[in-house]
């Protein structure tokens, strides 16, 4: 199954910015909303919460920084674990 298109368009968003970001922000937690990079967070907590309020449940993605494999989204998110 496709992911959504504002998904896919925030994980195009970080291809584009990957290298950057890995360079000053690996490990982080980066925040995208509509193929824009909001923030980078220390936590998932932090960028969740963040995105919640910004943009409600559903409508970000969550990129964990220098991980190939890590993406989540707003409405994935009520199942993280809470650092």
């Amino acid at each position: 199954m496709p992911l959504p298109q504002h998904i896919e368009r925030d994980q195009r968003a970080y291809n584009r910015q990957k290298d950057r970001l890995i360079a000053g922000h690996c490990g982080r937690i980066a925040l995208f909303h509509d193929g824009t990079l909001i923030d980078t967070y220390a936590s998932n907590r932090e960028a969740y919460l963040d995105g919640c309020s910004k943009f409600g449940l559903g409508h970000f993605s969550l990129i964990t920084v220098g991980d190939e494999t890590a993406i989540d989204v707003g409405i994935l998110g009520m199942c993280m674990e809470q650092n």
